[in-house]
């Protein structure tokens, strides 16, 4: 039996975007039926490759049809991508992906599209500052961020 209805609902167009963005990947296989084809994780793991490929190994995950094997690949993919990106799946939301039961896989496309946009943004408009190693006149190492160290170096 699949696991508890999603409690969270996307609005038709989140749903929209979801399937935009996820047609905006170069993937393996053509997408007819989205639960179906997308319910072994395999093209999960090729759009997170994509966006983090130094988090995933497709040779961890293979195409399947058993609910098994299905379930195999999405605990793999939690454990070794998912919880890297703080997204954390209980074993429920696992099932529910492996049984294209309840939403959960466009909830997850949702999720992990608007993390890619908000990393994108946040790199192309600079608001996370860098730190920079200043070192002090006791040799100690200290931190501080682009302007700062620019208003130091002024000094």
């Amino acid at each position: 039996m699949a696991g508890n209805k999603s409690l969270v609902t996307l609005s038709s167009e989140e749903l929209v975007q979801v399937c935009r963005w996820v047609k905006s990947f170069h993937l393996s296989r053509n997408i007819k039926n989205f639960h179906r084809d997308m319910s072994d994780g395999v093209l999960v793991a090729e759009i997170l490759k994509q966006l983090y490929p130094k988090h995933v190994d497709l040779h961890n995950y293979f195409r399947c049809n058993s609910t098994r094997n299905k379930l195999i690949n999405w605990q793999t993919l939690n454990q070794k991508v998912l919880r890297r990106l703080n997204i954390c799946l209980d074993e429920g939301m696992l099932l529910d992906l492996a049984t294209g039961s309840n939403d959960i896989l466009e909830v997850l496309l949702f999720e992990l599209m608007s993390k890619q946009r908000l990393e994108s943004y946040k790199y192309y408009h600079h608001l996370e500052p860098v730190a920079d190693v200043v070192l002090d006149g006791n040799n100690s190492d200290t931190t501080a961020t682009h302007d700062e160290g620019e208003h130091l170096a002024e000094q």
